[in-house]
């Protein structure tokens, strides 16, 4: 008894290891034949309807677009089943482009009308169209665009962007933009109201050398589209080190009180000054001079003169000043 119970144990142990074994082949043949009918169906010809989104370019000279019926066309597109699924899955937004440069126009007193058929767009749009495919409808049948008169404004571009620098590291020179200025075109009433584009915003920390990047610009939010001759600005930021340094000057004066001569106490003043590193040997002490000024009022009623810098170079920026105000005595000129 146990010895046929064994037996019959052993031979379903042996029948699912067979079955197990045989599997994968069986799996192969399964997904190979599926891949052979869906290889024959697809290839077969379908109907389906596709759509496009279409981009209007080349707008009529001296018009502008205010207004189109439709941004999509729908075809109903003949096909393979391959064809169909890479118009659906693949290219999951297919686009079409329209020129509008030879729209027949209807006018009125402020704005342009034009119509276009689909049959017509279709003919024109041919070349971008799969020639293996057929179009059997196309939904809108018609096309319907307004236009108005084309107005043209140039104004300045403003970068947004804020950045924090290293410690001893400065701005070399002011942050340049290149173009520094646009074209915008668009309709008279939006353009009135723009006097600036401002471009996208960017943020850098602890710069400590140049820069030099890409800055989009930002469309401005009217009512109708407004086209702007570049759509971004190339940005220069140079940065270099910079170091506090001192020179002592004489300070001359320049006085308008008659008959008196004016002594200072004291006669020199000490300039504090920040300079890039790369031109600090360029600082010169005759680069600069100091003054202080007095007509008669002052000359007569107060006993303190401010110190003023004539000239300094470009390439410093003068922090302080010690001190920057001297006393003076009044000495009466020798009749």
């Amino acid at each position: 008894m146990g010895t046929g119970s064994e037996n019959r144990m052993e031979a379903k142990k042996l029948a699912a290891s067979k079955i197990r074994s045989q599997f994968p082949v069986f799996l192969f043949f399964v997904l190979f034949s599926t891949s052979i009918w869906m290889v024959i169906k697809l290839s077969g010809e379908f109907t389906s309807p596709v759509v496009y989104e279409l981009e209007y370019i080349n707008h009529p000279a001296g018009k502008i677009l205010i207004s189109a019926s439709d941004t999509t066309l729908t075809l109903g597109l003949a096909a393979t089943g391959f064809e169909l699924i890479r118009y659906k899955i693949w290219q999951k937004k297919p686009l079409l482009q329209v020129d509008l440069s030879a729209m027949p126009m209807l006018t009125d007193s402020r704005t342009f009308d034009s119509k276009l058929s689909a049959i017509t767009l279709l003919k024109k749009l041919s070349l971008q169209l799969n020639h293996s495919s057929e179009v059997l409808f196309a939904t809108p049948d018609t096309l319907s665009f307004r236009f108005a008169p084309e107005f043209r404004k140039k104004i300045p571009v403003l970068p947004d962007i804020t950045y924090t620098l290293r410690q001893q590291y400065r701005l070399y020179e002011n942050i340049k933009i290149q173009p520094d200025s646009i074209l915008i075109k668009g309709v008279r009433s939006d353009l009135q109201v723009l006097d600036s584009i401002i471009s996208k915003p960017a943020s850098l920390a602890d710069v400590y050398h140049n820069h030099k990047f890409i800055l989009p610009l930002q469309h401005p939010n009217t009512q109708y589209p407004v086209i702007l001759s570049a759509d971004a600005i190339e940005v220069s930021m140079r940065v270099e080190k910079y170091t506090e340094a001192s020179i002592e000057l004489p300070v001359e004066v320049l006085c308008e009180v008659e008959g008196y001569t004016f002594r200072l106490f004291p006669s020199t003043v000490k300039v504090t000054y920040l300079v890039a590193l790369i031109d600090f040997k360029r600082v010169d002490a005759a680069l600069f001079s100091a003054f202080v000024f007095c007509d008669n009022k002052q000359g007569l009623s107060s006993n303190k003169l401010n110190i003023e810098i004539a000239h300094s170079p470009e390439y410093v920026e003068i922090t302080r000043l010690e001190p920057d105000r001297v006393e003076y005595i009044k000495v009466k000129n020798a009749q």
